[in-house]
């Protein structure tokens, strides 16, 4: 048995084991029809990547399956959530031999947005239902347009087209159709639960990655003939886990959205020990992702949470003190030396990462302030960012707040940041309503997630599955508070789930 296949072994028996957890969990949120779909999704794409050799092949599996899906799922479009860290996030390069070597970039994201975002964004269009537009959509426009006129600068067909695909595929599908078709509280909660549902497993694989210090999913995505710039990662010793995030970053930012998802319906799951093993288990996975960025981004989701809520400073001060009191035995333990090195701002490992950040910070100010409105195309080539070149020949822009000012100026950061403040916003005022709003408990967690996207993202590049996710967490802030303003928030069943009509093409009723 080759790597590949013991590797898929290991990968199906954790994620069985897994799925076994979340569903029975997630049970009195989501019907169990759904959930078994959700479940055979998951088993059809990891399958599809480990038993074939080719994007293309595995392209085909979801494009079938998409086709299954809407015809028997009543959210066809939140199999974007549930399938999204099933498969690693890398692009395969498509040319024309002899002519063009880069024509396009087709990845797994890009596959399930065609798949499962693009029919529902058609038939968001042909529905022509009418919408109550948010202040939100207004500067994500302003955003959309800013970016693709400014692509016009590289002259470079190739280039336009990559733009083109990013802005329809990667940003405007997962916002667009999140923010779209959540139109009931159930709805809501149902795309909460599909977070979940794919981070327990995901989480679980990355658990086993640092445990046994194998990488899972390296062996099945090399078939694809990517070649990846960094494979095992360590700090202090341990395997940095990573999973289908690639990177150890993106795996832990992926964990805190899963917290966050998970703190959104907990009230509603299953009692007892099956929905804090759920927890729990994503909570371990962000812990064996070795990031501090995401720790942070963790710590602070908990501060927000609690400050919302009523009496919340109470009970953070309480947490704070069990979790003290827990700490002192691991801190005097044989481990507690290595606990120290690894926390943030304390720890001593690895402290080279901050260095650069830094000198990625005074570079970003010394390249905007000469070009301040717009940015560069051609930033990379700045004498401050030649002096950025790292031993893989690439210069890693480890901030996102960063990599958009520097090619989009002040304009384009400024457009960015309000895209999240303004939906953020929305949730303010729903996060102090009243306890028995339907949308409370949602709304709050949602604002603390978004709090902690905007920290993490500070201390890491918009890449693999981190801008599919704030852009669609960015969505699920925007359904949040029109679902609560459209007085939607107190569903009487499940047939609530409330979906514009779906295409014919499709061949549903």
């Amino acid at each position: 048995m080759n790597e590949t296949h013991r590797a898929f072994v290991v990968v199906l028996g954790l994620g069985l084991f897994g799925l076994y957890l979340a569903g029975k969990a997630l049970a009195p949120v989501v019907e169990q029809r759904e959930l078994r779909l959700w479940r055979n999704g998951w088993l059809v794409s990891t399958a599809a990547l480990f038993l074939t050799n080719s994007i293309f092949l595995y392209a085909a599996a979801i494009a079938a399956l998409s086709i299954y899906v809407h015809r028997a799922s009543k959210a066809p479009f939140l199999f974007f959530l549930v399938l999204l860290l099933t498969t690693p996030t890398v692009g395969v390069t498509i040319g024309i031999p002899g002519i063009i070597n880069s024509v396009i970039q087709v990845s797994p994201p890009r596959i399930f947005s065609i798949a499962f975002l693009l029919p529902a964004a058609l038939n968001l269009w042909r529905s022509r239902e009418t919408m109550p537009g948010a202040a939100t959509d207004k500067v994500f426009v302003v955003f959309i347009l800013l970016v693709g006129v400014l692509a016009l600068r590289h002259g470079s067909p190739t280039y336009m087209l990559h733009a083109c695909l990013m802005l329809i595929f990667d940003i405007t599908l997962p916002y667009y159709v999140f923010s779209r078709s959540i139109r009931s509280a159930q709805t809501l909660r149902w795309a909460m639960a599909a977070v979940v549902f794919a981070c327990v497993p995901f989480a679980l694989a990355g658990m086993f990655e640092t445990l046994r210090g194998w990488r899972l999913y390296d062996a099945a995505i090399l078939h694809w003939g990517v070649t990846l710039l960094q494979t095992y990662l360590f700090r202090d010793g341990m395997l940095r886990a990573a999973a289908t995030a690639v990177e150890p970053i993106a795996f832990g930012f992926a964990c805190v959205v899963g917290i966050g998802c998970f703190l959104a319906i907990y009230d509603r799951m299953a009692k007892g020990y099956l929905r804090l093993a759920c927890g729990g288990i994503i909570v371990l996975g962000l812990i064996a992702g070795l990031s501090r960025g995401p720790w942070l981004g963790a710590a602070l989701l908990v501060v927000v949470l609690a400050v919302v809520r009523p009496r919340g400073i109470g009970m953070l001060a309480r947490i704070s003190v069990v979790g003290a009191v827990l700490m002192v035995p691991v801190l005097m333990s044989s481990y507690g030396e290595r606990v120290i090195r690894l926390l943030p701002f304390v720890g001593g490992v690895d402290s080279a990462n901050e260095d650069y950040r830094q000198q990625l910070i005074d570079a970003t100010i010394a390249i905007v302030g000469r070009n301040p409105l717009f940015g560069s195309a051609l930033y990379l080539s700045e004498p401050e960012m030649l002096e950025m070149y790292q031993g893989q020949g690439i210069i890693d822009v480890v901030n996102s707040y960063a990599a958009v000012a520097l090619e989009h100026g002040l304009t384009g950061l400024v457009s960015f940041v309000l895209i999240f403040a303004v939906a953020s916003w929305g949730l303010v005022k729903l996060s102090y309503a009243d306890e028995g709003n339907d949308v409370t408990l949602v709304a709050r967690a949602m604002l603390a997630t978004m709090a902690a996207i905007l920290l993490i993202i500070g201390t890491v590049s918009s890449v693999s599955v981190i801008p599919f996710l704030y852009w669609t967490m960015a969505g699920c802030c925007v359904a949040v508070a029109r679902v609560a303003a459209q007085g939607l928030a107190n569903p009487t069943s499940t047939s609530a789930v409330m979906m514009p009509r779906p295409l014919t093409v499709l061949g549903r009723r």
